[in-house]
């Protein structure tokens, strides 16, 4: 998607970028993939083509206008529903590391003002302006969308020399710049973040952080084969890769990849299949969807197979699954209602 969106804001800009991309080695077709993944070298040497090369202004901020939180599913959603702009970007730096940009966010407060930092990860030179102007175009899409009008800041302050686009921040910021400083931060009103959201739902966003939860942190990454191939899965559980394309995808054979799995101590099978139960009891505790329902959303063509599979698995049925879970809290809210719910949002 990343690198999809940035060949169409090379086309904005009347820019062809098909030798740049043979260069680096890359299809324009395997972008659109669902099951397409990239490492940071290629994503950055396309950004640098573009910014060299073709001397593409801005690319971080043009960018981060067109991806972000309010395209990231329930990420997204969550932001959408939350009280006000503080809220919102709390929930933005909570699951920001997921959503593969490379700086880290902090929120405080001194006084009547709210800082909002920004620090590398790790150290990325040249392009620490690329992922601090992402963040940005993040933030401003935001505000545009949610509070129906601009971002407000008090002064914006940048660890890095001033580009020679630096009057697009200013019609992002419409306020006072300064760039050669010890570190980047954004400086807003207190009261000015606490203004209501016009799509401020507590429900909604209370069930939408509880699905980032369980997709975004439910599996650690040690680094491993099995870990990654659980990130894959958890993406589309209802249609996961066979295991040749799953292997193909790293450059291996089948053969190949069983035999790393088995050295981590698991297989394919066993990945997806955990992958799948644990995704159907998280709607089982956090919707009234039916168990028929949930099994055709995990992949299961059969009833009867997802009931066995989920009883081996949980050591219970899926309704006695739900009846477990609903006696230890307050109860799941309507399946009806959360998707009406979503699509007002969408709609607003």
């Amino acid at each position: 998607m990343y690198f999809e969106k940035l060949v169409q804001i090379a086309e904005e800009e009347g820019v062809c970028v098909t030798k740049t991309l043979a260069g680096l080695g890359l299809r324009r077709a395997d972008f659109c993939s669902p099951t397409s993944r990239y490492g940071c070298r290629p994503f950055y040497a396309l950004i640098q083509a573009l910014e060299d090369q073709h001397r593409i202004a801005g690319v971080g901020l043009k960018l981060g206008r067109k991806e972000g939180p309010l395209v990231d599913g329930f990420l997204g959603y969550a932001c959408a529903s939350a009280a006000d702009l503080r809220q919102s970007l709390l929930t933005y730096i909570r699951f920001l590391g997921e959503l593969g940009v490379d700086v880290q966010l902090s929120l405080t407060t001194e006084g009547g003002l709210t800082h909002l930092t920004v620090a590398e990860r790790f150290p990325l030179g040249r392009f620490m302006r690329f992922s601090v102007e992402e963040v940005l175009g993040h933030i401003v899409r935001v505000c545009e969308h949610l509070r129906g009008g601009r971002l407000r800041c008090t002064q914006a302050c940048f660890a890095y020399e001033r580009p020679d686009y630096a009057h697009l921040y200013e019609n992002l910021l419409h306020c006072p710049l300064r760039f050669d400083e010890p570190s980047t931060r954004l400086s807003f009103s207190k009261a000015d973040l606490e203004l209501p959201f016009l799509t401020a739902n507590e429900t909604i966003y209370r069930i939408c952080v509880s699905h980032c939860e369980a997709q975004y942190r439910r599996f650690t990454t040690s680094g491993g084969l099995g870990d990654e191939i659980r990130r894959i899965v958890l993406m589309v559980p209802s249609a996961a890769p066979k295991v040749a394309a799953m292997a193909g995808r790293f450059h291996m054979t089948p053969r190949t990849l069983r035999r790393c799995l088995s050295e981590e101590g698991t297989s394919y099978h066993e990945i997806v299949h955990g992958v799948r139960m644990s995704v159907a009891a998280d709607y089982l505790t956090h919707t009234t969807a039916s168990p028929r329902q949930i099994s055709e959303w995990v992949g299961y063509q059969e009833i009867a197979s997802f009931y066995r599979n989920f009883k081996s698995w949980a050591g219970m049925t899926p309704k006695q699954y739900r009846t477990a879970r609903l006696s230890r809290s307050d109860g799941a809210p309507s399946m009806p209602r959360t998707r009406r719910i979503l699509s007002e949002l969408v709609e607003a």
